[in-house]
Order: C-alpha cells, then structure tokens, then sequence
C-alpha cells in the first residue's frame, strides 16, 4: 500500500486523480504505474482504466471510497454499459478488474482515441477554490461538446500527439498551461445533458420502445418476418442531424446502416450517439403528433 494518494475531486475521471498523483508526488509515469498497478509498463485508460482491483489494493487505505463506487462515479464504464449487452457489461467489468487482458474497446464506444476536452470557466473556478484544476468526466464523454454548468464550448488543450500518443499520463492542472477564451456554443438542447444524466444512472430509451415508437409514427413496418424501414425515415433523421446536430455530420452516413439494426434490437457495433439521436428524434415527432391533435 502507499502512503497517499488523492481524494477524487466529484465528476473527477480516476485517470485524473492518477495524473494528480502522480504530479505531487513528482513521479514519472512508469513510476505511477509501478506504485499503483505494480507494473511501469501499464497504459492507463483516459476513459476506463483497467486493473482496478490492483489499484484498489494499493490506495484503499488512503481513500474512503470503495471500489465499485470509484468505478461508478470516476470512470465512464456507467455510460458505456448503458448501450451494451449483459454479455458484454460482463466483459467489461472483467476488463476493468483486470481479469480479461484481451478487451479492447470498439470503435463505436468512442474511446478508441483520447480526446482531452476541459471548460476554461470551470478550469478557473477550480483554480480559485482548490488551486488545482482536473479532467471531469462529464466533459469527456465522446461527442459531448458543451459544458452545461457554464453553457459554453469544450476546449481541448494545445497537447503534441506524441504527449499523447506515448502513453504518459498528463493532469489537467500541467496540460493546461493558459485558460483559453470562452467561446459561446451553437444549440445543442438538451443532448449533452442526457449524456451526463446516462453517465450518472438515467437509461436511455429501450429497444422495445424505440421499436414501438417506429411503427406507432410509422417510421418503420412489420411484415411477417422482419420490420422494413421508411425510406423516407432515414432521411428525416438525416437531416434531422444535420439541422440540430452538426458536429454529428460524420456519423450521417451510417444512418441507414445503424437505425435498422436499433429498431430490431441489435445494438451491436451502433453508436451510442446514434441511439441517443434516433430517441430524440421520436420524442420530437411525439411532440408534433400531440400537437397536431389539440389543433
């Protein structure tokens, strides 16, 4: 066991509270990993870290936390397993324990690639009343571009792909060697909330009633086999993101490919983000259709 190590910050990643430890302890990143994981050549997970039961071990005297709060409350393994199977939640938790070295994260869950993101607003206020700033978990949820405490843009701090790349473990409070200027965001409604509102319990729409939905306002229909999509439907969504979305635009190609596959249930291989629109999508046309008929 070691001697300290920090108290997590609330909304503070885990891999935030390592970068923190590893700053005031003026340790480099292979000796951080050494002290915590007993191995210098552990890669730590922006994201979801993995080996946390080994973590756990060296800091559980130091903390008053336990293990299965530390991953639910500082690590994005909530929002990640709100979209996946029960088989594979299994995985994953198997991964994050360390029990399951093979594990990598899909494409679709995001967090293939790091993406630092951080709120200057929030930055500075962390600065005044802590004298230290730290990656929130809320901020780094992928595709989430909007602080919603401050109603501004995420910035991402001027890091070297290689500083990123290599596999060092960067705090906040180094990273960010000036707060930038705020930059008002473009309407995102509600979307980045319902990111953080999953990441802390909140389900997102389930299969049986986004597939209800579909046939109710006639997004789709049941033949005797399969449901066949409107044709028409993959377009009104597409351009639904276009209008509403833009920073989603890169994922309007796979509209046609993915929305059939969630309407039938299998959620494998799909977006999360893409999920989230469609749901949008059909409570917006709920909303039309009860319009419609008080008129």
């Amino acid at each position: 066991m070691i001697p300290y190590f920090p108290t997590p910050y609330p909304d503070e990643l885990l891999y935030s509270v390592i970068a923190r430890y590893s700053e005031h302890c003026n340790k480099s990143t292979s000796k951080t990993t050494s002290d915590l994981f007993q191995s210098n050549a552990e890669r730590v997970n922006f994201y979801c870290p993995k080996k946390v039961n080994v973590l756990f071990e060296n800091i559980r005297s130091t903390i008053r936390i336990d293990q299965e709060k530390l991953i639910a409350k500082h690590t994005l393994q909530p929002f990640v397993v709100a979209f996946a199977s029960p088989r594979r939640r299994e995985v994953i938790r198997q991964y994050m324990e360390g029990y399951n070295n093979d594990f990598t994260f899909a494409k679709t869950d995001g967090m293939h690639a790091y993406s630092f993101k951080y709120c200057p607003l929030c930055s500075t206020v962390d600065r005044q009343d802590l004298g230290e700033t730290y990656w929130r978990r809320s901020h780094n949820i992928p595709f989430v571009l909007s602080c919603t405490i401050h109603k501004c843009d995420l910035v991402q701090p001027a890091l070297s792909n290689r500083e990123m790349r290599d596999g060092n473990i960067l705090s906040a409070e180094a990273s960010l060697f000036r707060i930038t200027d705020v930059t008002k965001n473009f309407p995102l409604k509600n979307f980045d909330q319902r990111c953080i509102d999953i990441l802390n319990g909140a389900k997102p729409m389930d299969t049986q009633e986004i597939y209800r939905r579909s046939l109710e306002f006639g997004c789709a229909k049941k033949l005797t086999s399969r449901v066949v999509i409107n044709r028409n439907f993959i377009q009104d969504v597409r351009r639904y993101v276009d209008q509403n979305y833009p920073y989603l635009h890169h994922l309007s190609p796979l509209l046609a490919h993915q929305i059939p596959r969630i309407i039938n249930g299998n959620w494998g291989g799909v977006f999360p983000m893409i999920i989230l629109v469609l749901e949008d999508f059909l409570r917006e046309l709920e909303l039309q259709s009860k319009k419609t008929l008080k008129q």
